[in-house]
């Protein structure tokens, strides 16, 4: 074959391609890789193409422990530059250097390093966690209303009546089970618990999880958050490679999840609107921040005001997706990060029973001082309980890791010390990373960090509290707004479980546990496996 007025055989053709492959895979994986040697600014170790990746990428470990290896191979540095495979990204080190980026200078990181691409992912792309600038302004406003202490009063006999149940069904189980106690896979019930709750609160409905794990809510939980190889890929090329996801277009919340959480609202609120139901929970607080128009965050102030009513909801899509949108963030925030920290909270006390048989003793006098009723003052009482549930999110921070990106040009000073000349300017697009999981188990700031020690957290712990060494929610105007909801559904859901059983050690769970690399956030491989055996024994 000739072109040109030349003769080219296959072989030719074969090694062109060959030589441009070459090139191509010279210029876009192994020359990004001298980006931070050229500006003189410390590395983690590369692989082309991987980055300093590779072992999530082969899901040897979990992102969020990459993470927290790059920060404890650069002690003494402020920072360090690495590579989200071939885009060169820095683990931040240094509190201060911390307080600066999620507080101080917020303006130029205002925006989390999430990239949703995918036509399909409407729901995603109208969230608190995905949007920036002033519509993440304009809606974290009028949201965070709904999760002050007074609206966590309100919703209180709510998540009552869900232990009720928990506790019916352990009783249950634990009475059929003989003298060695109800053998438990924490994860798992917590997270039906955390269903039912977040059912009720967020979609005022009664779906029973706890008793009925096949439920629709538990379901669509699952196929949405559960652990598996796939899902860990799909997350990997969601967070660390927005150019493949365009290509790809993944979903994050999966369609079949959005479209049965879209039927869900609309049902609700059709049958709300019917039959006059005002019901004191967060669905309702949604659907009157919706019919005053604020939660359609692109919607000026000039523009003239829809009356919005649920039949609208059937015909406007755009209506209903900026309802369910944050409905369904609360049930993922709600469901998943509060049944993390119960679980392991539970987890702790089957291996530390001296803690176990103090925090018992608290809940019992705060009982005993309010009428003999788990109360809402009561439960704010338990400093003990605050304590543990504490010292759980440091040792087991549902995320492992937070990120931010660049939005406007700014200094980094050099990352080996003070006063030092060499520091760098980042540009826009530049994410940063800060290792929550490797700052929360540095020695430095929490001496045998492996141990379980809620002391650290007591009203008289010498513990410097200015420093940022400690967000399990995150820090800053980007905090996650629902930590009170988090903290109330685990406390609930630890006296209901406190006061009735006794935790054991189960051989099945290692201790110290295995992170599971196919989960993007915080969960043990080998699950928590303990007994509960009844205290009426």
């Amino acid at each position: 074959m000739g072109y040109f007025g030349l003769e080219w055989s296959w072989m030719d053709v074969l090694a062109t391609l060959g030589i441009m492959f070459l090139l191509a895979f010279i210029w876009y994986a192994v020359l990004p890789m001298a980006y931070w040697k050229r500006r003189g600014i410390p590395s983690a170790s590369t692989v082309p193409l991987f980055g300093s990746l590779t072992n999530a990428a082969f899901l040897r470990k979990a992102l969020g422990e990459v993470m927290a290896d790059i920060y404890q191979r650069a002690e003494g540095k402020k920072y360090v530059g690495f590579y989200k495979f071939c885009q060169p990204a820095i683990v931040l080190r240094d509190p201060e250097l911390i307080r600066n980026i999620l507080i101080r200078d917020f303006s130029h990181f205002s925006g989390n390093d999430v990239h949703v691409d995918s036509p399909n992912d409407i729901l995603s792309r109208r969230h608190l966690f995905v949007i920036s600038g002033e519509r993440w302004k304009k809606l974290r406003m009028v949201l965070s209303p709904g999760f002050s202490s007074g609206k966590m009063k309100a919703i209180y006999p709510l998540i009552g009546d869900v232990c009720n149940s928990l506790r019916a069904y352990l009783s249950k189980h634990s009475d059929a089970s003989g003298s060695a106690g109800y053998e438990v896979e924490l994860k798992e019930i917590c997270a039906r618990y955390t269903t039912d709750v977040v059912a009720s609160v967020a979609f005022g409905l009664q779906c029973d999880a706890i008793n009925n794990p096949d439920t629709e809510f538990r379901k669509m939980g699952k196929k949405f958050m559960q652990p598996s190889a796939i899902n860990a890929i799909l997350f990997l090329i969601l967070f660390e490679l927005p150019w493949l996801n365009k290509l790809l277009q993944i979903p994050f919340v999966p369609v079949e999840v959005a479209n049965f959480f879209r039927s869900i609202v609309a049902n609700v609120v059709e049958r709300r609107e019917n039959d006059g139901t005002h019901r004191r929970d967060y669905l309702q607080e949604l659907i009157d921040l919706w019919k005053d128009g604020k939660l359609d965050v692109d919607r000026k102030e000039e523009d003239p005001k829809i009356k919005r009513e649920a039949k609208i909801l059937r015909e406007n899509r755009e209506e209903l997706d900026d309802l369910t949108a944050q409905a369904l963030g609360f049930f993922a925030d709600g469901f998943e990060t509060s049944s993390m920290l119960l679980a392991f909270a539970l987890f702790e006390m089957a291996h530390n029973n001296d803690i176990q048989e103090k925090l018992r003793t608290e809940i019992e006098t705060k009982r005993k001082e309010h009428g003999g009723t788990l109360t809402y003052e009561a439960l704010q009482e338990m400093t003990y309980m605050d304590m543990i549930l504490k010292e759980t999110l440091r040792k087991y921070p549902p995320g492992l890791f937070i990120t931010r990106i660049c939005t406007q040009r700014y200094y980094m000073p050099n990352p080996v010390g003070e006063g030092v000349e060499g520091g760098i300017w980042i540009e826009e697009g530049m994410p940063v990373v800060v290792p929550i999981y490797g700052l929360q188990k540095d020695p430095q700031y929490y001496p045998n960090p492996e141990e379980f020690d809620p002391e650290r957290f007591s009203p008289q712990s010498k513990r410097d509290n200015t420093q940022l060494t400690y967000m399990p929610f995150g820090e800053g105007p980007r905090m996650c707004i629902g930590n009170r909801f988090a903290f109330l559904q685990a406390k609930l859901g630890m006296a209901t479980v406190m006061t009735r059983f006794k935790v054991l050690p189960n051989k099945k769970s290692t201790v110290p546990i295995v992170i599971d690399p196919n989960h993007f956030m915080m969960a043990s491989k080998h699950g928590l496996w303990v007994y509960l055996k009844d205290l009426a024994e």
